[in-house]
């Protein structure tokens, strides 16, 4: 995946365009120091706005997790960061919805609002955020993507070295249909992403644990353990449980330039999910090569 820093809005379209291919994302930032303790403005698109796992100043944080996997992915809109005082921070945005782009007929205004509180210690943070809160009915063309979310993050800093972090997140969505035909069997038909085995009102909740530690200047290790409850299958097909555990070792060559390798081991609690509906468990090998410009 290839993430660029930041580029003017007149790239923005191109950009845009290879979001889904090459992972990257476009935006600008404004600033105005008068306000508060601070106001920081982003207008642009890419990786959703809010979220530990998002947030692309963390390199450790890799898009294998299935909470990153099956939340929204991208949002074009805009973004303003308020910072009360040194502990308050609050956040309002305005997007087009979840994968989708604004000239788009499906898109859908989509309010977002975020508060974080930092201690006095700078040891613990704690991240809430309504994130795109617009109704939250199924939009077809979106692939069943208009999910609606409260997501929340704790992060606690134990040494200069160690430190951890833990998300969580809730989505629904109103009146999804159900799938039709043979599902997640071998040579079965394809099914629109998006439908429910249990249709009508959707949820999903999810949480995920990241353990970090800083083992070099230009490497860390990090322990990841997650649990998924697709509850009615509408993010993955399978209404069931999910668990997963693993490692990963981010090595910088350079500031802007790392790689990120990974082995997972993952694993459904009610019914078979992976290869095609018949295993419980699989075992995922995965690397990502980031160059930031």
């Amino acid at each position: 995946m290839i993430h660029p820093a930041s580029t003017t809005l007149t790239n923005l379209v191109n950009a845009l365009n290879n979001i889904y291919g090459a992972g990257t994302y476009a935006y600008d930032h404004t600033a105005d120091p008068s306000t508060g303790g601070g106001t920081d403005g982003l207008i642009g698109g890419g990786p959703t706005f809010v979220g530990y796992i998002s947030d692309r100043a963390k390199p450790e944080h890799g898009a294998h997790s299935l909470l990153y996997g099956y939340d929204p992915y991208t949002q074009v809109g805009i973004m303003a960061t308020i910072k009360l005082d040194k502990q308050w921070t609050i956040q309002f945005g305005l997007t087009a919805g979840n994968d989708v782009a604004p000239w788009d007929p499906d898109a859908r205004l989509s309010p977002t609002a975020c508060i974080q509180w930092i201690s006095a210690s700078n040891k613990d943070s704690i991240y809430a955020c309504g994130n795109t809160i617009n109704g939250a009915q199924f939009v077809p063309s979106t692939g069943g993507g208009n999910v609606n979310q409260i997501v929340g993050t704790w992060t606690h800093s134990f040494s200069q070295t160690i430190n951890m972090a833990t998300e969580a997140w809730y989505m629904w969505q109103k009146n999804v249909p159900a799938c039709s035909g043979q599902t997640n069997t071998p040579g079965g038909i394809s099914l629109p992403f998006g439908c429910a085995p249990i249709p009508g009102d959707t949820q999903e909740w999810a949480i995920v644990n990241y353990l970090n530690f800083q083992v070099s200047p230009k490497d860390s290790i990090s322990i990841r353990n997650e649990y998924f409850d697709d509850i009615n299958g509408q993010r993955t097909g399978i209404a069931t449980r999910y668990v997963g555990h693993g490692i990963g070792w981010t090595h910088f060559f350079k500031q802007n330039v790392f790689i990120r390798p990974e082995m997972v081991y993952q694993y459904a609690l009610d019914n078979p999910a992976f290869q095609q509906g018949t295993k419980f468990t699989q075992f995922v090998a995965a690397a990502d090569l980031v160059i930031r410009f």
